[in-house]
């Protein structure tokens, strides 16, 4: 069998589909969350709902998805990646710490800023090439957020987050590396 990758869009509209079959009312955001986190496996996403459904009954709202699976939403990750290349490490420090705080996973928002990154590279190179994973409010980010550095800075950064990410595997502490990977990031730019 040859397996491919589901966009996120396709997945969130056959959500939207199931969810109206089950009589449950499910936000779009609520639907681009878990097809995101689903990673293109409709399966995966499938049974996700199911869980959201067991422990939120018949309306699902995107902070449900981010509670229940430890997710950070697509527009704090934006908003932390424009943070970092704004140069604002005292805000992006905070924003890390709040994710934190909230019992969100280090490892996960490291992959979901990375991934971010590469939507970001993706898109300054060829926009239409990303439209079918992304949600359509974060295009007004990725287009501002483009303009701010060019395409090997951006890559500098991609391989920069993703050293720290294999250092942040075997480490106790991973919020530390997290830390020291956004400053030399922002000190890097």
């Amino acid at each position: 069998f040859d397996l491919h990758r589901i966009p996120a869009n396709l997945i969130a509209d056959h959500l939207q589909y199931i969810a109206g079959q089950e009589k449950v009312t499910l936000d779009p955001a609520a639907a681009h969350a878990i097809a995101k986190g689903a990673d293109g496996g409709l399966r995966d996403a499938e049974s996700m709902l199911d869980q959201l459904v067991a422990f939120c009954g018949e309306k699902i709202r995107e902070e449900d998805v981010l509670s229940v699976f430890g997710f950070t939403s697509e527009q704090t990750v934006a908003d932390f990646t424009g943070k970092i290349l704004n140069g604002a490490t005292a805000d992006a420090l905070e924003l890390l710490h709040a994710e934190a705080e909230h019992g969100k996973d280090m490892m996960k928002l490291m992959s979901d800023l990375i991934a971010y990154l590469r939507d970001l590279l993706v898109f300054k190179v060829k926009p239409e090439a990303v439209v079918e994973e992304l949600n359509p409010e974060l295009h007004h980010a990725l287009e501002a957020q483009s303009a701010l550095l060019e395409t090997d800075r951006l890559l500098e950064l991609i391989d920069q987050f993703a050293g720290a990410e294999g250092r942040m595997k075997w480490a106790p502490n991973k919020k530390l590396h997290f830390e020291v990977a956004v400053i030399k990031a922002i000190q890097t730019l």
